[in-house]
């Protein structure tokens, strides 16, 4: 059987069957080495006679682990994150080999107190999000680039207060609260777009194609808000050198109210493309 098996390897290494002119009756050996990794191949004999296979059949070398195939919509994934619009949930489904979709939710809930120009602002920032995004992996690995967008209903409230006899500033001017009837009133804050576009890049794929069922991704990005708008209500008694004035009905305070808040809305125009940093922890089922 060796000696069988060299010969047969011996003719492999002749005229392949491509090289043979067309039309031309000749005899065809087909034969297979005992290594697996060479090619088969037919090669030409001396004798007219009619095409014949000859060769030694070999079991195909074993197969290795293949990760499993995810078809559209064939499973999905959900995942729990946490970041700058709060902690969250998400769902994930397939639809191409490397992209997915995306939708979420997530609460944030945040209460800062801060003093500017001597005044006291409580502040309460209540936010509510939701998002559909397209996750794109250009290499199919876990690196991906996600769009889509981002509702955002945004309740953000503070109590404005200064406390009575102390100083403060509205615009360029300097003030002295009452001690009888002191300076009280709100303030908000507003963004003018309740639906944003939201460009993210990011680590982990909620479905790894790899067959893991856990996945830990990490994002970061932003979303274009448009400058928000900061409006101030005060009431109260306030004095300067010249007097005492109610704040809420003369013209001269007004005015240096609004100053104050176009200076503020000027501070906080960078928040028109709202930051976005998550991690999270997911499950593909």
């Amino acid at each position: 059987m060796p000696l069988a098996l060299g010969c047969l390897q011996a003719v492999a290494q002749m005229v392949p069957v491509q090289d043979l002119p067309p039309g031309e009756t000749t005899r065809f050996i087909y034969s297979t080495s005992v290594d697996p990794g060479l090619t088969p191949t037919y090669t030409k004999s001396a004798s007219p006679v009619r095409a014949e296979r000859v060769g030694v059949h070999l079991p195909p070398p074993p197969k290795g682990h293949q990760p499993p195939r995810i078809g559209p919509f064939s499973t999905a994934a959900l995942g729990l994150t946490a970041g700058t619009l709060g902690p969250g949930v998400e769902l994930a489904l397939p639809v191409l080999r490397n992209v997915n979709i995306r939708f979420g939710g997530s609460y944030f809930d945040l209460r800062y107190p801060f003093i500017i120009d001597g005044v006291n602002y409580n502040t309460a920032l209540k936010l509510t999000s939701g998002q559909g995004m397209i996750d794109w992996f250009p290499k199919r690995g876990g690196f991906h680039i996600s769009a889509g967008a981002l509702y955002c209903k945004d309740e953000v409230s503070a109590a404005a207060e200064v406390a009575p006899g102390q100083q403060f500033r509205l615009g360029d001017t300097a003030y002295l609260n009452s001690l009888d009837d002191p300076v009280q009133g709100t303030a908000s804050l507003k963004f003018q777009k309740k639906v944003a576009p939201i460009v993210l890049l990011g680590f982990g794929n909620l479905i790894a194609r790899s067959g893991r069922h856990i996945s830990v991704p990490f994002e970061f990005g932003g979303a274009y808000l448009a400058p928000p708008n900061v409006a101030i209500q005060l009431a109260g008694t306030a004095c300067t050198t010249q007097g005492c004035f109610n704040i809420a009905k003369d013209p001269a305070v007004q005015a240096n109210l609004a100053k104050e808040e176009s200076k503020l809305n000027r501070d906080i125009r960078p928040l028109q493309i709202y930051p976005i940093l998550s991690l999270g922890f997911a499950l593909r089922f």
